[in-house]
């Protein structure tokens, strides 16, 4: 909790950065899961490649909507968000 403290008064915009972070791991998991779930938990490369590239591309929207820096903390949660994704279907 202090981490999470630390890391939000730090930011410029605070609890924009820190929760875009816990978000991308969120989109990440339950992106992983729902493509785990509607293929009968099966598991492989193919799954694996549209699960990130799910993950990527559905930042890429949001990031074209709504044009706001990642920086690199931001760039690092996204690909904590494809990996969480990834380790789902593999």
């Amino acid at each position: 909790i202090l981490a999470f403290f630390f890391a939000w008064r730090c930011s410029d915009d605070g609890a924009v950065r820190v929760f875009g972070g816990w978000a991308a791991i969120g989109v990440g998991y339950g992106v992983g899961e729902v493509i785990s779930l509607s293929v009968n938990r099966k598991r492989g490369t193919g799954l694996a490649w549209i699960a990130g590239s799910s993950v990527a591309g559905a930042f890429l929207i949001s990031w074209l909507i709504v044009p706001v820096s990642f920086g690199i903390f931001g760039l690092l949660f996204i690909g904590m968000g494809v990996y969480s994704a990834v380790k789902r279907v593999r």
